[in-house]
């Protein structure tokens, strides 16, 4: 028995979003593991993967402190 969290194959879900999301993930960054692993709950997929669009589209302005916090540092 394994303990490992199954990934969600590419094309697999039954979410037509979801796919696209993972077929994103594997042409843009090579890997879908950690977006095939969220996949198993659609909706924060779907969150994850708006939030790297506002980080990846330069519209977030991020301070040191909002860094820091974002990465764990403080605060959490």
């Amino acid at each position: 028995m394994s303990a490992r969290i199954q990934l969600i194959p590419a094309g697999c879900s039954d979410d037509p979003v979801v796919n696209s999301l993972i077929d994103f993930a594997k042409k843009g960054f090579g890997d879908t593991q950690m977006f095939s692993l969220v996949a198993r709950r659609p909706e924060l997929l779907k969150r994850i993967a708006s939030m790297f669009a506002y980080f990846l589209a330069g519209e977030a302005r991020v301070d040191r402190a909002t860094s820091l916090e974002l990465t764990g540092f403080i605060g959490g």
